[in-house]
């Protein structure tokens, strides 16, 4: 699961994403690093007011101690830690930059970006990708790229979009890409009403 902490002074003042070439995420990024429940946690990205990690895997639980580190002319300052809630799962949908949700229509072997210019239609199979969908199986270590074939979650995945339950037939990592994206790949239901609709 990913997780964002917001502050002042968490890093020098240039904006740096942490991912190497690989996908893989480290441990410390930009002179930071962040520790949950005393585990490093993989940096997705880091500047002076907000810092992106994903939460280690391995961390358990109903909540967790988060402190961050920063190395500034050879000294190490420390934040408070500070205590967070943590559940087996807390599912959320990544959107757009306009707000809408990111939807890919995998039924269309180039993968095309549903828009109001390219719908999705009733039958098609659309990705929607997010994180906090929970342990997988076989597990993946934190901070890695996920396998390039499917590592479905464990916890059961329902979708509903238009108020209309969807069939849900993957539910997982994303293939290919850093573990902790997940994606869902569901059938768009019939009788919809065409326009923006809501996905849950």
């Amino acid at each position: 699961m990913d997780a964002a902490i917001f502050g002042t002074n968490l890093a020098d003042s240039k904006t740096v994403m942490c991912a190497s070439s690989d996908g893989s995420l480290p441990t410390s990024c930009n002179g930071v690093s962040v520790s949950v429940n005393g585990k490093a946690a993989p940096l997705y990205f880091v500047s002076a007011a907000e810092v992106n990690i994903q939460v280690p895997v391995d961390v358990t639980g109903t909540s967790a101690a988060i402190q961050l580190s920063r190395q500034t002319g050879g000294q190490t300052l420390q934040s408070n830690s500070f205590a967070a809630a943590l559940a087996p799962t807390a599912p959320g949908l990544f959107t757009s930059s306009t707000g809408g949700l990111n939807l890919v229509d995998a039924t269309d072997p180039s993968g095309y970006l549903v828009t109001a210019s390219s719908p999705a239609r009733p039958g098609d199979s659309v990705s929607i990708y997010g994180t906090g969908f929970g342990a997988t199986n076989p597990p993946v270590a934190s901070g890695s790229v996920a396998p390039t074939t499917p590592v479905p979650v464990t916890a059961p995945v329902t979708a509903t979009v238009g108020g209309k339950a969807a069939t849900v037939s993957f539910a997982g990592l994303a293939p290919g890409l850093t573990a902790g994206l997940d994606q869902v790949v569901l059938k768009m239901p019939d009788g919809l009403t065409p326009g923006n609709v809501p996905v849950s």
